[in-house]
Order: C-alpha cells, then sequence, then structure tokens
C-alpha cells in the first residue's frame, strides 16, 4: 500500500501497483453499472506528463510518449476511481483490464490541492513505490487520468512497455462513464419470449417478470446487434409485448430478415449509489411480411 499524507485543507491517497505484483483476477461476480459524471480535465493530464518527464530526465531516464489508449484507460479508471478508490476496478477486476497496454497503476485523490498537477507529482514522487514507478527504466509510454467530481479530484497513471501510439489529444470536458460494480443482485432471463410477423411489422412478446424495474429491447439488421445498424428501447416493468415498426428512422422492409432481443433489468440502490443491474439477452428473428 502507498503512502498516506495528511495536511490542513486537503488530504492525498495515494497507490502503487506494477505488473508483476498483480494478483490474479477475483472470482467472477455479478455486475451492474453506476453512472459517473465528472470533468475529465485534459489539460491537467498532459501537465503530468510533462512533469512526470523531467523528473525522469533528472535521473537519465527516456522521456515517456503519451499514448491515447492508455490516456482513455486513465481517465476510466480515474473515474473508477470516484467509485472504489483501489487498483483493483469496482467490477472486481484487476486494474491492468482497462487496457492490454497498461502495466503499471499510480493512483491518489486529494481535496483543494491536490487539484493541480505539481502537487500530485510531488506527492507521488515523495513516495518511494511511487517514484519506482514513475523512474521505471522499461516503461516508454504513459495514460494520465484526471477526473473532478464533488471537489475531489481523482488521478491515475497507467504505464506502458510498448510504442506510444498518440491518437486524437481529447480536450478537457464533462463525461459520464457507466462504472461496471459488484453485484449480489441477480436478474433472470425473460420467459416465453415470441417474435411474431405483420406487413411491415414485428411484434414481441413475453411472460411479465416478477421484481424488475423494465425491459430492455433492441430490433437490428445484425446478429450482432452492431451500433450503427440497432435501435434501442426501454419498456416498463407491466409490458408484456412491444410493436417494432421503425428501425433508425425508418419503416420496416418487407420480407427482409429483422434480429430483435430482451432482456430485464433492475435499478435498486447499492451502498448509497444507485445501480443498474441487466439480466441476459434473449434473441430472436424473423422476416417482416
Amino acid at each position: 500500500m502507498g503512502s498516506i499524507r495528511k495536511i490542513k485543507y486537503w488530504i492525498i491517497l495515494v497507490f502503487t501497483v506494477f505488473l508483476t505484483l498483480c494478483p490474479a483476477h477475483l472470482a467472477k461476480a455479478a455486475t451492474g453499472t453506476v453512472n459517473v459524471t465528472g470533468t475529465c480535465d485534459y489539460d491537467r493530464a498532459y501537465k503530468v506528463i510533462g512533469l512526470v518527464n523531467k523528473e525522469r530526465k533528472k535521473k537519465g531516464k527516456s522521456s515517456l510518449k503519451m499514448d491515447g489508449d492508455l490516456m482513455k484507460a486513465a481517465m476510466l479508471r480515474a473515474a473508477e476511481c470516484s467509485v472504489s478508490f483501489s487498483h483493483t476496478r469496482p467490477n472486481g477486476k484487476s486494474c491492468f483490464t482497462v487496457c492490454e497496454k497498461s502495466y503499471g497503476e499510480n493512483i491518489a485523490y486529494g481535496y483543494y490541492m491536490l487539484t493541480e498537477p505539481k502537487e500530485v507529482v510531488e506527492s507521488w514522487m515523495d513516495s518511494t513505490e511511487h517514484r519506482k514507478n514513475i523512474l521505471r527504466a522499461g516503461y516508454k509510454s504513459i495514460g494520465v487520468g484526471c477526473f473532478s467530481k464533488n471537489g475531489y479530484c481523482y488521478w491515475v497513471q497507467c504505464f506502458g512497455v510498448t510504442k506510444a501510439d498518440t491518437g486524437k489529444l481529447p480536450k478537457t470536458k464533462e463525461t459520464t462513464y457507466n462504472v461496471s460494480v459488484k453485484t449480489n443482485i441477480k436478474v433472470s432471463k425473460v420467459a416465453k419470449v415470441k417474435l411474431s410477423a405483420a406487413k411491415q411489422k414485428l411484434t414481441l412478446r413475453w411472460k411479465k417478470q416478477k421484481g424488475v424495474s423494465g425491459y430492455k429491447i433492441q430490433i437490428s439488421t445484425s446478429g450482432k446487434f452492431k451500433k450503427a445498424q440497432t435501435s434501442s428501447y426501454t419498456v416498463s416493468k407491466d409490458a408484456t409485448s412491444k410493436s417494432l415498426t421503425m428501425l433508425k428512422g425508418k419503416s420496416l422492409q418487407a420480407g427482409k430478415r429483422y434480429y430483435v432481443r430482451i432482456r430485464a433489468y433492475i435499478r435498486k440502490k447499492q451502498k448509497g449509489k444507485m445501480i443498474t443491474v441487466c439480466g441476459k439477452w434473449i434473441a430472436l428473428n424473423k422476416k417482416s411480411k
């Protein structure tokens, strides 16, 4: 575990980990999602990369290049840390599952002073294990997450060992993440699902399920339900049927095969946070008339 520093008006918690010390993934558990909204501050994140490279230069180490995939992963991890501050992700998996390029991670969060890049880098450099991660010779690339929420700032460094792929540089903006979390809530499959066809219309019917908050339905021209070819609907917990006549704003075509699937979901508070847990999809397909 990393160091804990307490100073008047602000606190910082910092942790570090690298891949060779990471435990195996925890046992598979049911998961739900929590919506987390905050500011992804790329301007401050880029400044951290500059400060890290200054520290590496002092020790004769090569500079780390910003990697687009690691930046994206680090921002997601920073949002996840606002839900559960740990190297274990809220869904119970290792931090390294966020991106296959990630081989090391430093995390931190704090209030007031720890909103500044200089402060968080100094805090990491004051900690032996964090400093080792920042100065590790084998690293070549880096991504930094800076996620602000409710007055707190959550920081993540993801280190890589491969050549960086810069990609497009994002801009600071408010973002909502659907963070996956462990849960004991289970949602059964929807039963007695049937799909019938009429003229340019498909009708989906199912047995009403007790204890659910509603149902999610999708219709697509793709059996893989690719986003560009799929329309989504949410219906109430009391519904037992849904007529489908449109796909992406256009009427269904006669004689064309469509793919339809349904699953139930439950929305419930868990540890003070509203989570959404979905059951497994039940998929059918049929040609419209």
